[in-house]
């Protein structure tokens, strides 16, 4: 903004003479590097907020060009101006659909006063189409990929050729589309080809593992087409490259393997052969940085992908794969003294959910204490959330044990404790927390079950009452335990509990 101030006046004093335009360079490059700036900036709409600020000072440069008022004695000032805003957009931690329609329309101008110019300025190269690239990748909307497309068009118009990295983004564009569910990932491959081609052509283009990576992760998020035989297909064919060729931009690395190993863990497979294959391309990853084959191992994430791979996939000895995991995890962290390798939160809270599928509660009690232990020790990632505690109750709702009702209820009221008395407010305990404890005990043979069922349910209705929306009962929660209710109210006779129930 002082910047700007400053060229508000130099325009005032040199009102009868042109300005050198490459000043504005100077602003524009300031408003650009707001992310730099976490403690001023910290909101996404600040972001934007910058992004528009140099949207309207490039707008205001080239009117005042227009009029004879600014000229540019370096050629490349304006192409440097625009690439600043695509910057910007582009590194805009998640843009989403707004920053990819603000970088499209920034082109659109951007050619527009190339061709007024008749090329004397603001001319897109490379380094343009891979910043808007970059953007419309990360956007994941429906028209990424078509945008993706259009773009490579763009470029061959402009007479600027493709490389690897605007090709990469377009196969990106078509892996993140839809984020959950990519509907098209084939499509990806279609563009792998074609490098593939390039490449065996005139070696104007390589497919890197970058590029293989992309395609395999655009399968890995297709629930409809991605398959342990296609994955294992690429994944060997780019293998077989880096030997024929001995190409380090074909040689396989972490992020490959790491891609490979999601991708086919995600698979359906009978009897979970993909659990299984992912597991051993997990170790092979690890024994390929051990030797020094790749610069890193697998990092945290890929152990917890897994993890939550086998939560979903509901093994009969999951429970145990899982486990084995979690320890090997926690072994590999201590080995290589590596902090980042350490279990989170998360890893702990997939493992105890895992547990909740079999009822494996003191399995779980134990593993939690080891979180426990680990969070008062000072690792403040392995602290125990709402989400945690919630997979402990359910581990405890499906053991069958006869006092799973009473451990249910305690982990329950440690939450609350933790909330009320500790202040920590992300313990404070939702409907699925109610309605675990309700449920376990609704599957206890305890005499007085019902009445426990129901004093928690009045609980929860009251935190509502209060104004805590997550605790709101809700259709399941009523019909998986309102019979229990009803045996209460008809035991004490107490019609207007009865018809509290069913109002």
């Amino acid at each position: 903004m002082k910047a700007e101030r400053l060229i508000k006046q130099l325009e005032i004093e040199q009102a009868d003479q042109p300005i050198d335009g490459s000043i504005y360079l100077k602003p524009i490059w300031a408003w650009s590097q707001v992310l730099n700036w976490p403690a001023i900036y910290k909101q996404q709409n600040e972001y934007f907020f910058a992004a528009n600020a140099i949207g309207d000072l490039i707008k205001t440069t080239m009117e005042r060009y227009e009029k004879g008022l600014v000229y540019f004695s370096w050629r490349g000032a304006v192409t440097k101006m625009y690439n600043f805003a695509f910057r910007l957009n582009s590194k805009i931690f998640k843009g989403g659909n707004r920053a990819m329609t603000q970088s499209l329309k920034l082109l659109d101008q951007m050619e527009h006063w190339h061709r007024k110019s008749e090329g004397a300025i603001a001319q897109p190269d490379a380094f343009t189409f891979g910043l808007i690239m970059k953007t419309i990748s990360n956007a994941g909307a429906k028209s990424s990929a078509t945008h993706a497309e259009a773009m490579l068009k763009r470029m061959e118009s402009s007479g600027v050729r493709p490389n690897e990295k605007h090709y990469l983004g377009v196969i990106r564009s078509y892996s993140r589309v839809g984020q959950m569910d990519v509907s098209e990932p084939r499509k990806a491959e279609v563009i792998l080809q074609h490098v593939k081609e390039l490449y065996l052509k005139n070696k104007s283009v390589k497919p890197t593992t970058a590029i293989y990576s992309a395609c395999i992760s655009a399968y890995g998020g297709s629930k409809k087409h991605n398959s342990v035989s296609k994955v294992m297909e690429l994944f060997e064919e780019l293998q077989e490259l880096y030997k024929e060729t001995g190409d380090e931009d074909f040689r396989p690395d972490s992020m490959l393997y790491g891609e490979v190993i999601d991708a086919i863990s995600k698979a359906a497979s009978k009897n979970g052969d993909s659990i299984h294959l992912a597991i051993q391309l997990l170790d092979k990853m690890e024994k390929s940085f051990d030797l020094g084959e790749i610069e890193t191992g697998p990092n945290r994430y890929a152990y917890t992908n897994l993890l939550h791979s086998i939560s979903k996939s509901r093994l009969p000895d999951g429970a145990t794969i899982a486990e084995e995991l979690m320890q090997r995890l926690d072994d590999r962290s201590k080995l290589l003294e590596d902090e980042s390798l350490r279990p989170d939160a998360h890893a702990y809270t997939t493992l105890l959910q895992i547990f909740s599928q079999n009822g494996h509660s003191e399995r779980a009690q134990n593993w939690f204490k080891i979180m426990e232990k680990q969070y008062q020790g000072g690792d403040f990632k392995s602290k125990p959330n709402k989400v945690t505690y919630t997979a402990l109750i359910n581990c405890w709702r499906n053991s069958g044990q006869a006092e799973a009702g009473v451990i249910a209820e305690q982990i329950l009221s440690m939450m609350e404790r933790k909330y009320k008395e500790e202040g920590d407010w992300g313990l404070k305990p939702d409907a699925f927390a109610f309605a675990a404890v309700i449920d376990a005990w609704a599957r206890t043979k305890m005499p007085n079950k019902s009445v426990r069922a129901w004093k928690i349910y009045q609980q929860m209705k009251e935190q509502y009452k209060n104004g805590d929306m997550e605790s709101k009962p809700n259709n399941v929660i009523v019909s998986s335990h309102d019979r229990l209710c009803l045996l209460c109210a008809l035991r004490i006779k107490n019609l207007q509990l009865i018809f509290q129930i069913f109002s």
